[in-house]
């Protein structure tokens, strides 16, 4: 059976293509640029790192004071866009913001070993894990 030109569903996958292209690129744009949040040491007031009832362990940071507002900002003026986290020149994170976050604390993910939490401490501190000893037991 042959089929004819207006058979085929191309509605369906323009949209399809449309939809990958847009997953592709990874990150919203504003007017060309993208919306960043570059964190450095001096804006750090404290780094943690949780132990969780999985075994996994979570980064947590705290921005100083004078930070918490900027941040506040830009969470609570772009709800519903992507925001990349930066951390050394690259992206550590790009989530969706999904409310304002006044309290000026970021989660900078879940690991599955403290070396990984810690190397990731260690690159929000502008230090490594050798620096620091490591683990403490």
């Amino acid at each position: 059976m042959q089929r004819r030109k207006d058979d085929f569903p191309v509605k369906k996958y323009m949209i399809v293509a449309f939809l990958l292209a847009l997953l592709s690129m990874g990150s919203t744009t504003l007017g060309g640029e993208e919306l960043q949040f570059e964190i450095t040491k001096d804006k750090i007031d404290l780094v943690q790192i949780w132990i969780l009832p999985d075994g996994h362990y979570s980064v947590d940071v705290e921005l100083k004071p004078e930070y918490r507002t900027e941040f506040s900002t830009l969470t609570g003026t772009n709800l519903g866009k992507r925001l990349a986290i930066v951390v050394s020149g690259q992206v550590l994170m790009n989530p969706i913001i999904k409310s304002k976050i006044d309290s000026g604390r970021i989660g900078a993910g879940v690991y599955d070993s403290p070396t990984q939490a810690l190397k990731v401490a260690g690159q929000l501190l502008g230090t490594s894990v050798a620096e620091t000893g490591g683990p403490r037991k």
